[in-house]
């Protein structure tokens, strides 16, 4: 009898220790996984970077290169050939304070982290701003940002999905209008919106239809829109122009071919 209890009592402890295995290695798949699916766009950056060799810097070994991660509208060539040409004209060509005097001027960038990965390499993890629309004034183009301030910057093909504003203030109001369609939950492919008389807008779509929207019960009359459009597919393109200037009616200016 002794000896069988003993038996049990190996065989309690060798499954308990298997029990406690199984649980730590469970443990550490979790944490692998957890870690891997929060930086994998970091690590996907680094390894695309170190595969192509987007790595710029002087041929000296004394000037860093530099590589920038994080990146969205700013051009990284054309931002690490300023740094660079700054670096150059510096007797410290390790100065990150310069490096970051510059990175402040630009209004496009939130915040930056530098990092110095080795002592010839300098990683700049840059968070953009939330750019919300693009905007004309005075010949010269601006994006707006999602407090609807305005950063002068040239408008590349990177930032086509975005909406354009026109007329006098509607940046100052850019958060709102998309706010309020976004809270419709109305379907609709905005390419731009249009500030009337400074009080309404007109949204213009991909297709080239026209909704005019009245100055009060925005939400009511985008949810009207939804429904009209659910029972007779106006969205479509069949009609130029959706009048809801007048609440809860429309009016349908047809398409002539």
């Amino acid at each position: 009898m002794r000896k069988f209890s003993k038996i049990k009592k190996f065989i309690l402890l060798f499954n308990i220790k298997i029990l406690i295995l199984l649980l730590l290695t469970s443990l550490t798949l979790l944490i692998t996984y957890f870690y891997y699916f929060k930086y994998k766009d970091l690590i996907f950056e680094q390894l695309t970077i170190s595969k192509n060799r987007i790595l710029y810097g002087s041929k000296d070994n004394i000037k860093p290169n530099l590589i920038i991660l994080g990146n969205r509208y700013i051009n990284s060539k054309s931002l690490i050939h300023e740094l660079d040409t700054n670096l150059n004209s510096t007797e410290n060509k390790n100065d990150l304070s310069l490096i970051s005097n510059i990175l402040k001027k630009k209004k496009l960038i939130k915040k930056f982290i530098i990092t110095k990965t080795s002592q010839n390499l300098l990683t700049i993890k840059l968070e953009e701003k939330n750019i919300i629309g693009l905007t004309k004034i005075k010949n010269s183009n601006y994006l707006i940002d999602e407090f609807n301030n305005l950063i002068e910057e040239k408008i590349t093909p990177k930032l086509f999905h975005l909406p354009f504003f026109n007329g006098k203030n509607s940046y100052k109001n850019a958060n709102v209008i998309l706010r309020l369609v976004k809270k419709s939950d109305v379907s609709i492919n905005y390419t731009s919106f249009s500030f009337i008389d400074n009080r309404r807008w007109n949204i213009n779509l991909n297709n080239g239809v026209k909704i005019l929207l009245p100055e009060t019960n925005i939400i009511d009359t985008l949810k009207l829109l939804k429904k009209i459009d659910s029972e007779h597919n106006i969205l479509k393109g069949n009609f130029i122009e959706i009048d809801l200037r007048i609440y809860k009616k429309f009016f349908l200016k047809p398409k002539i071919n």
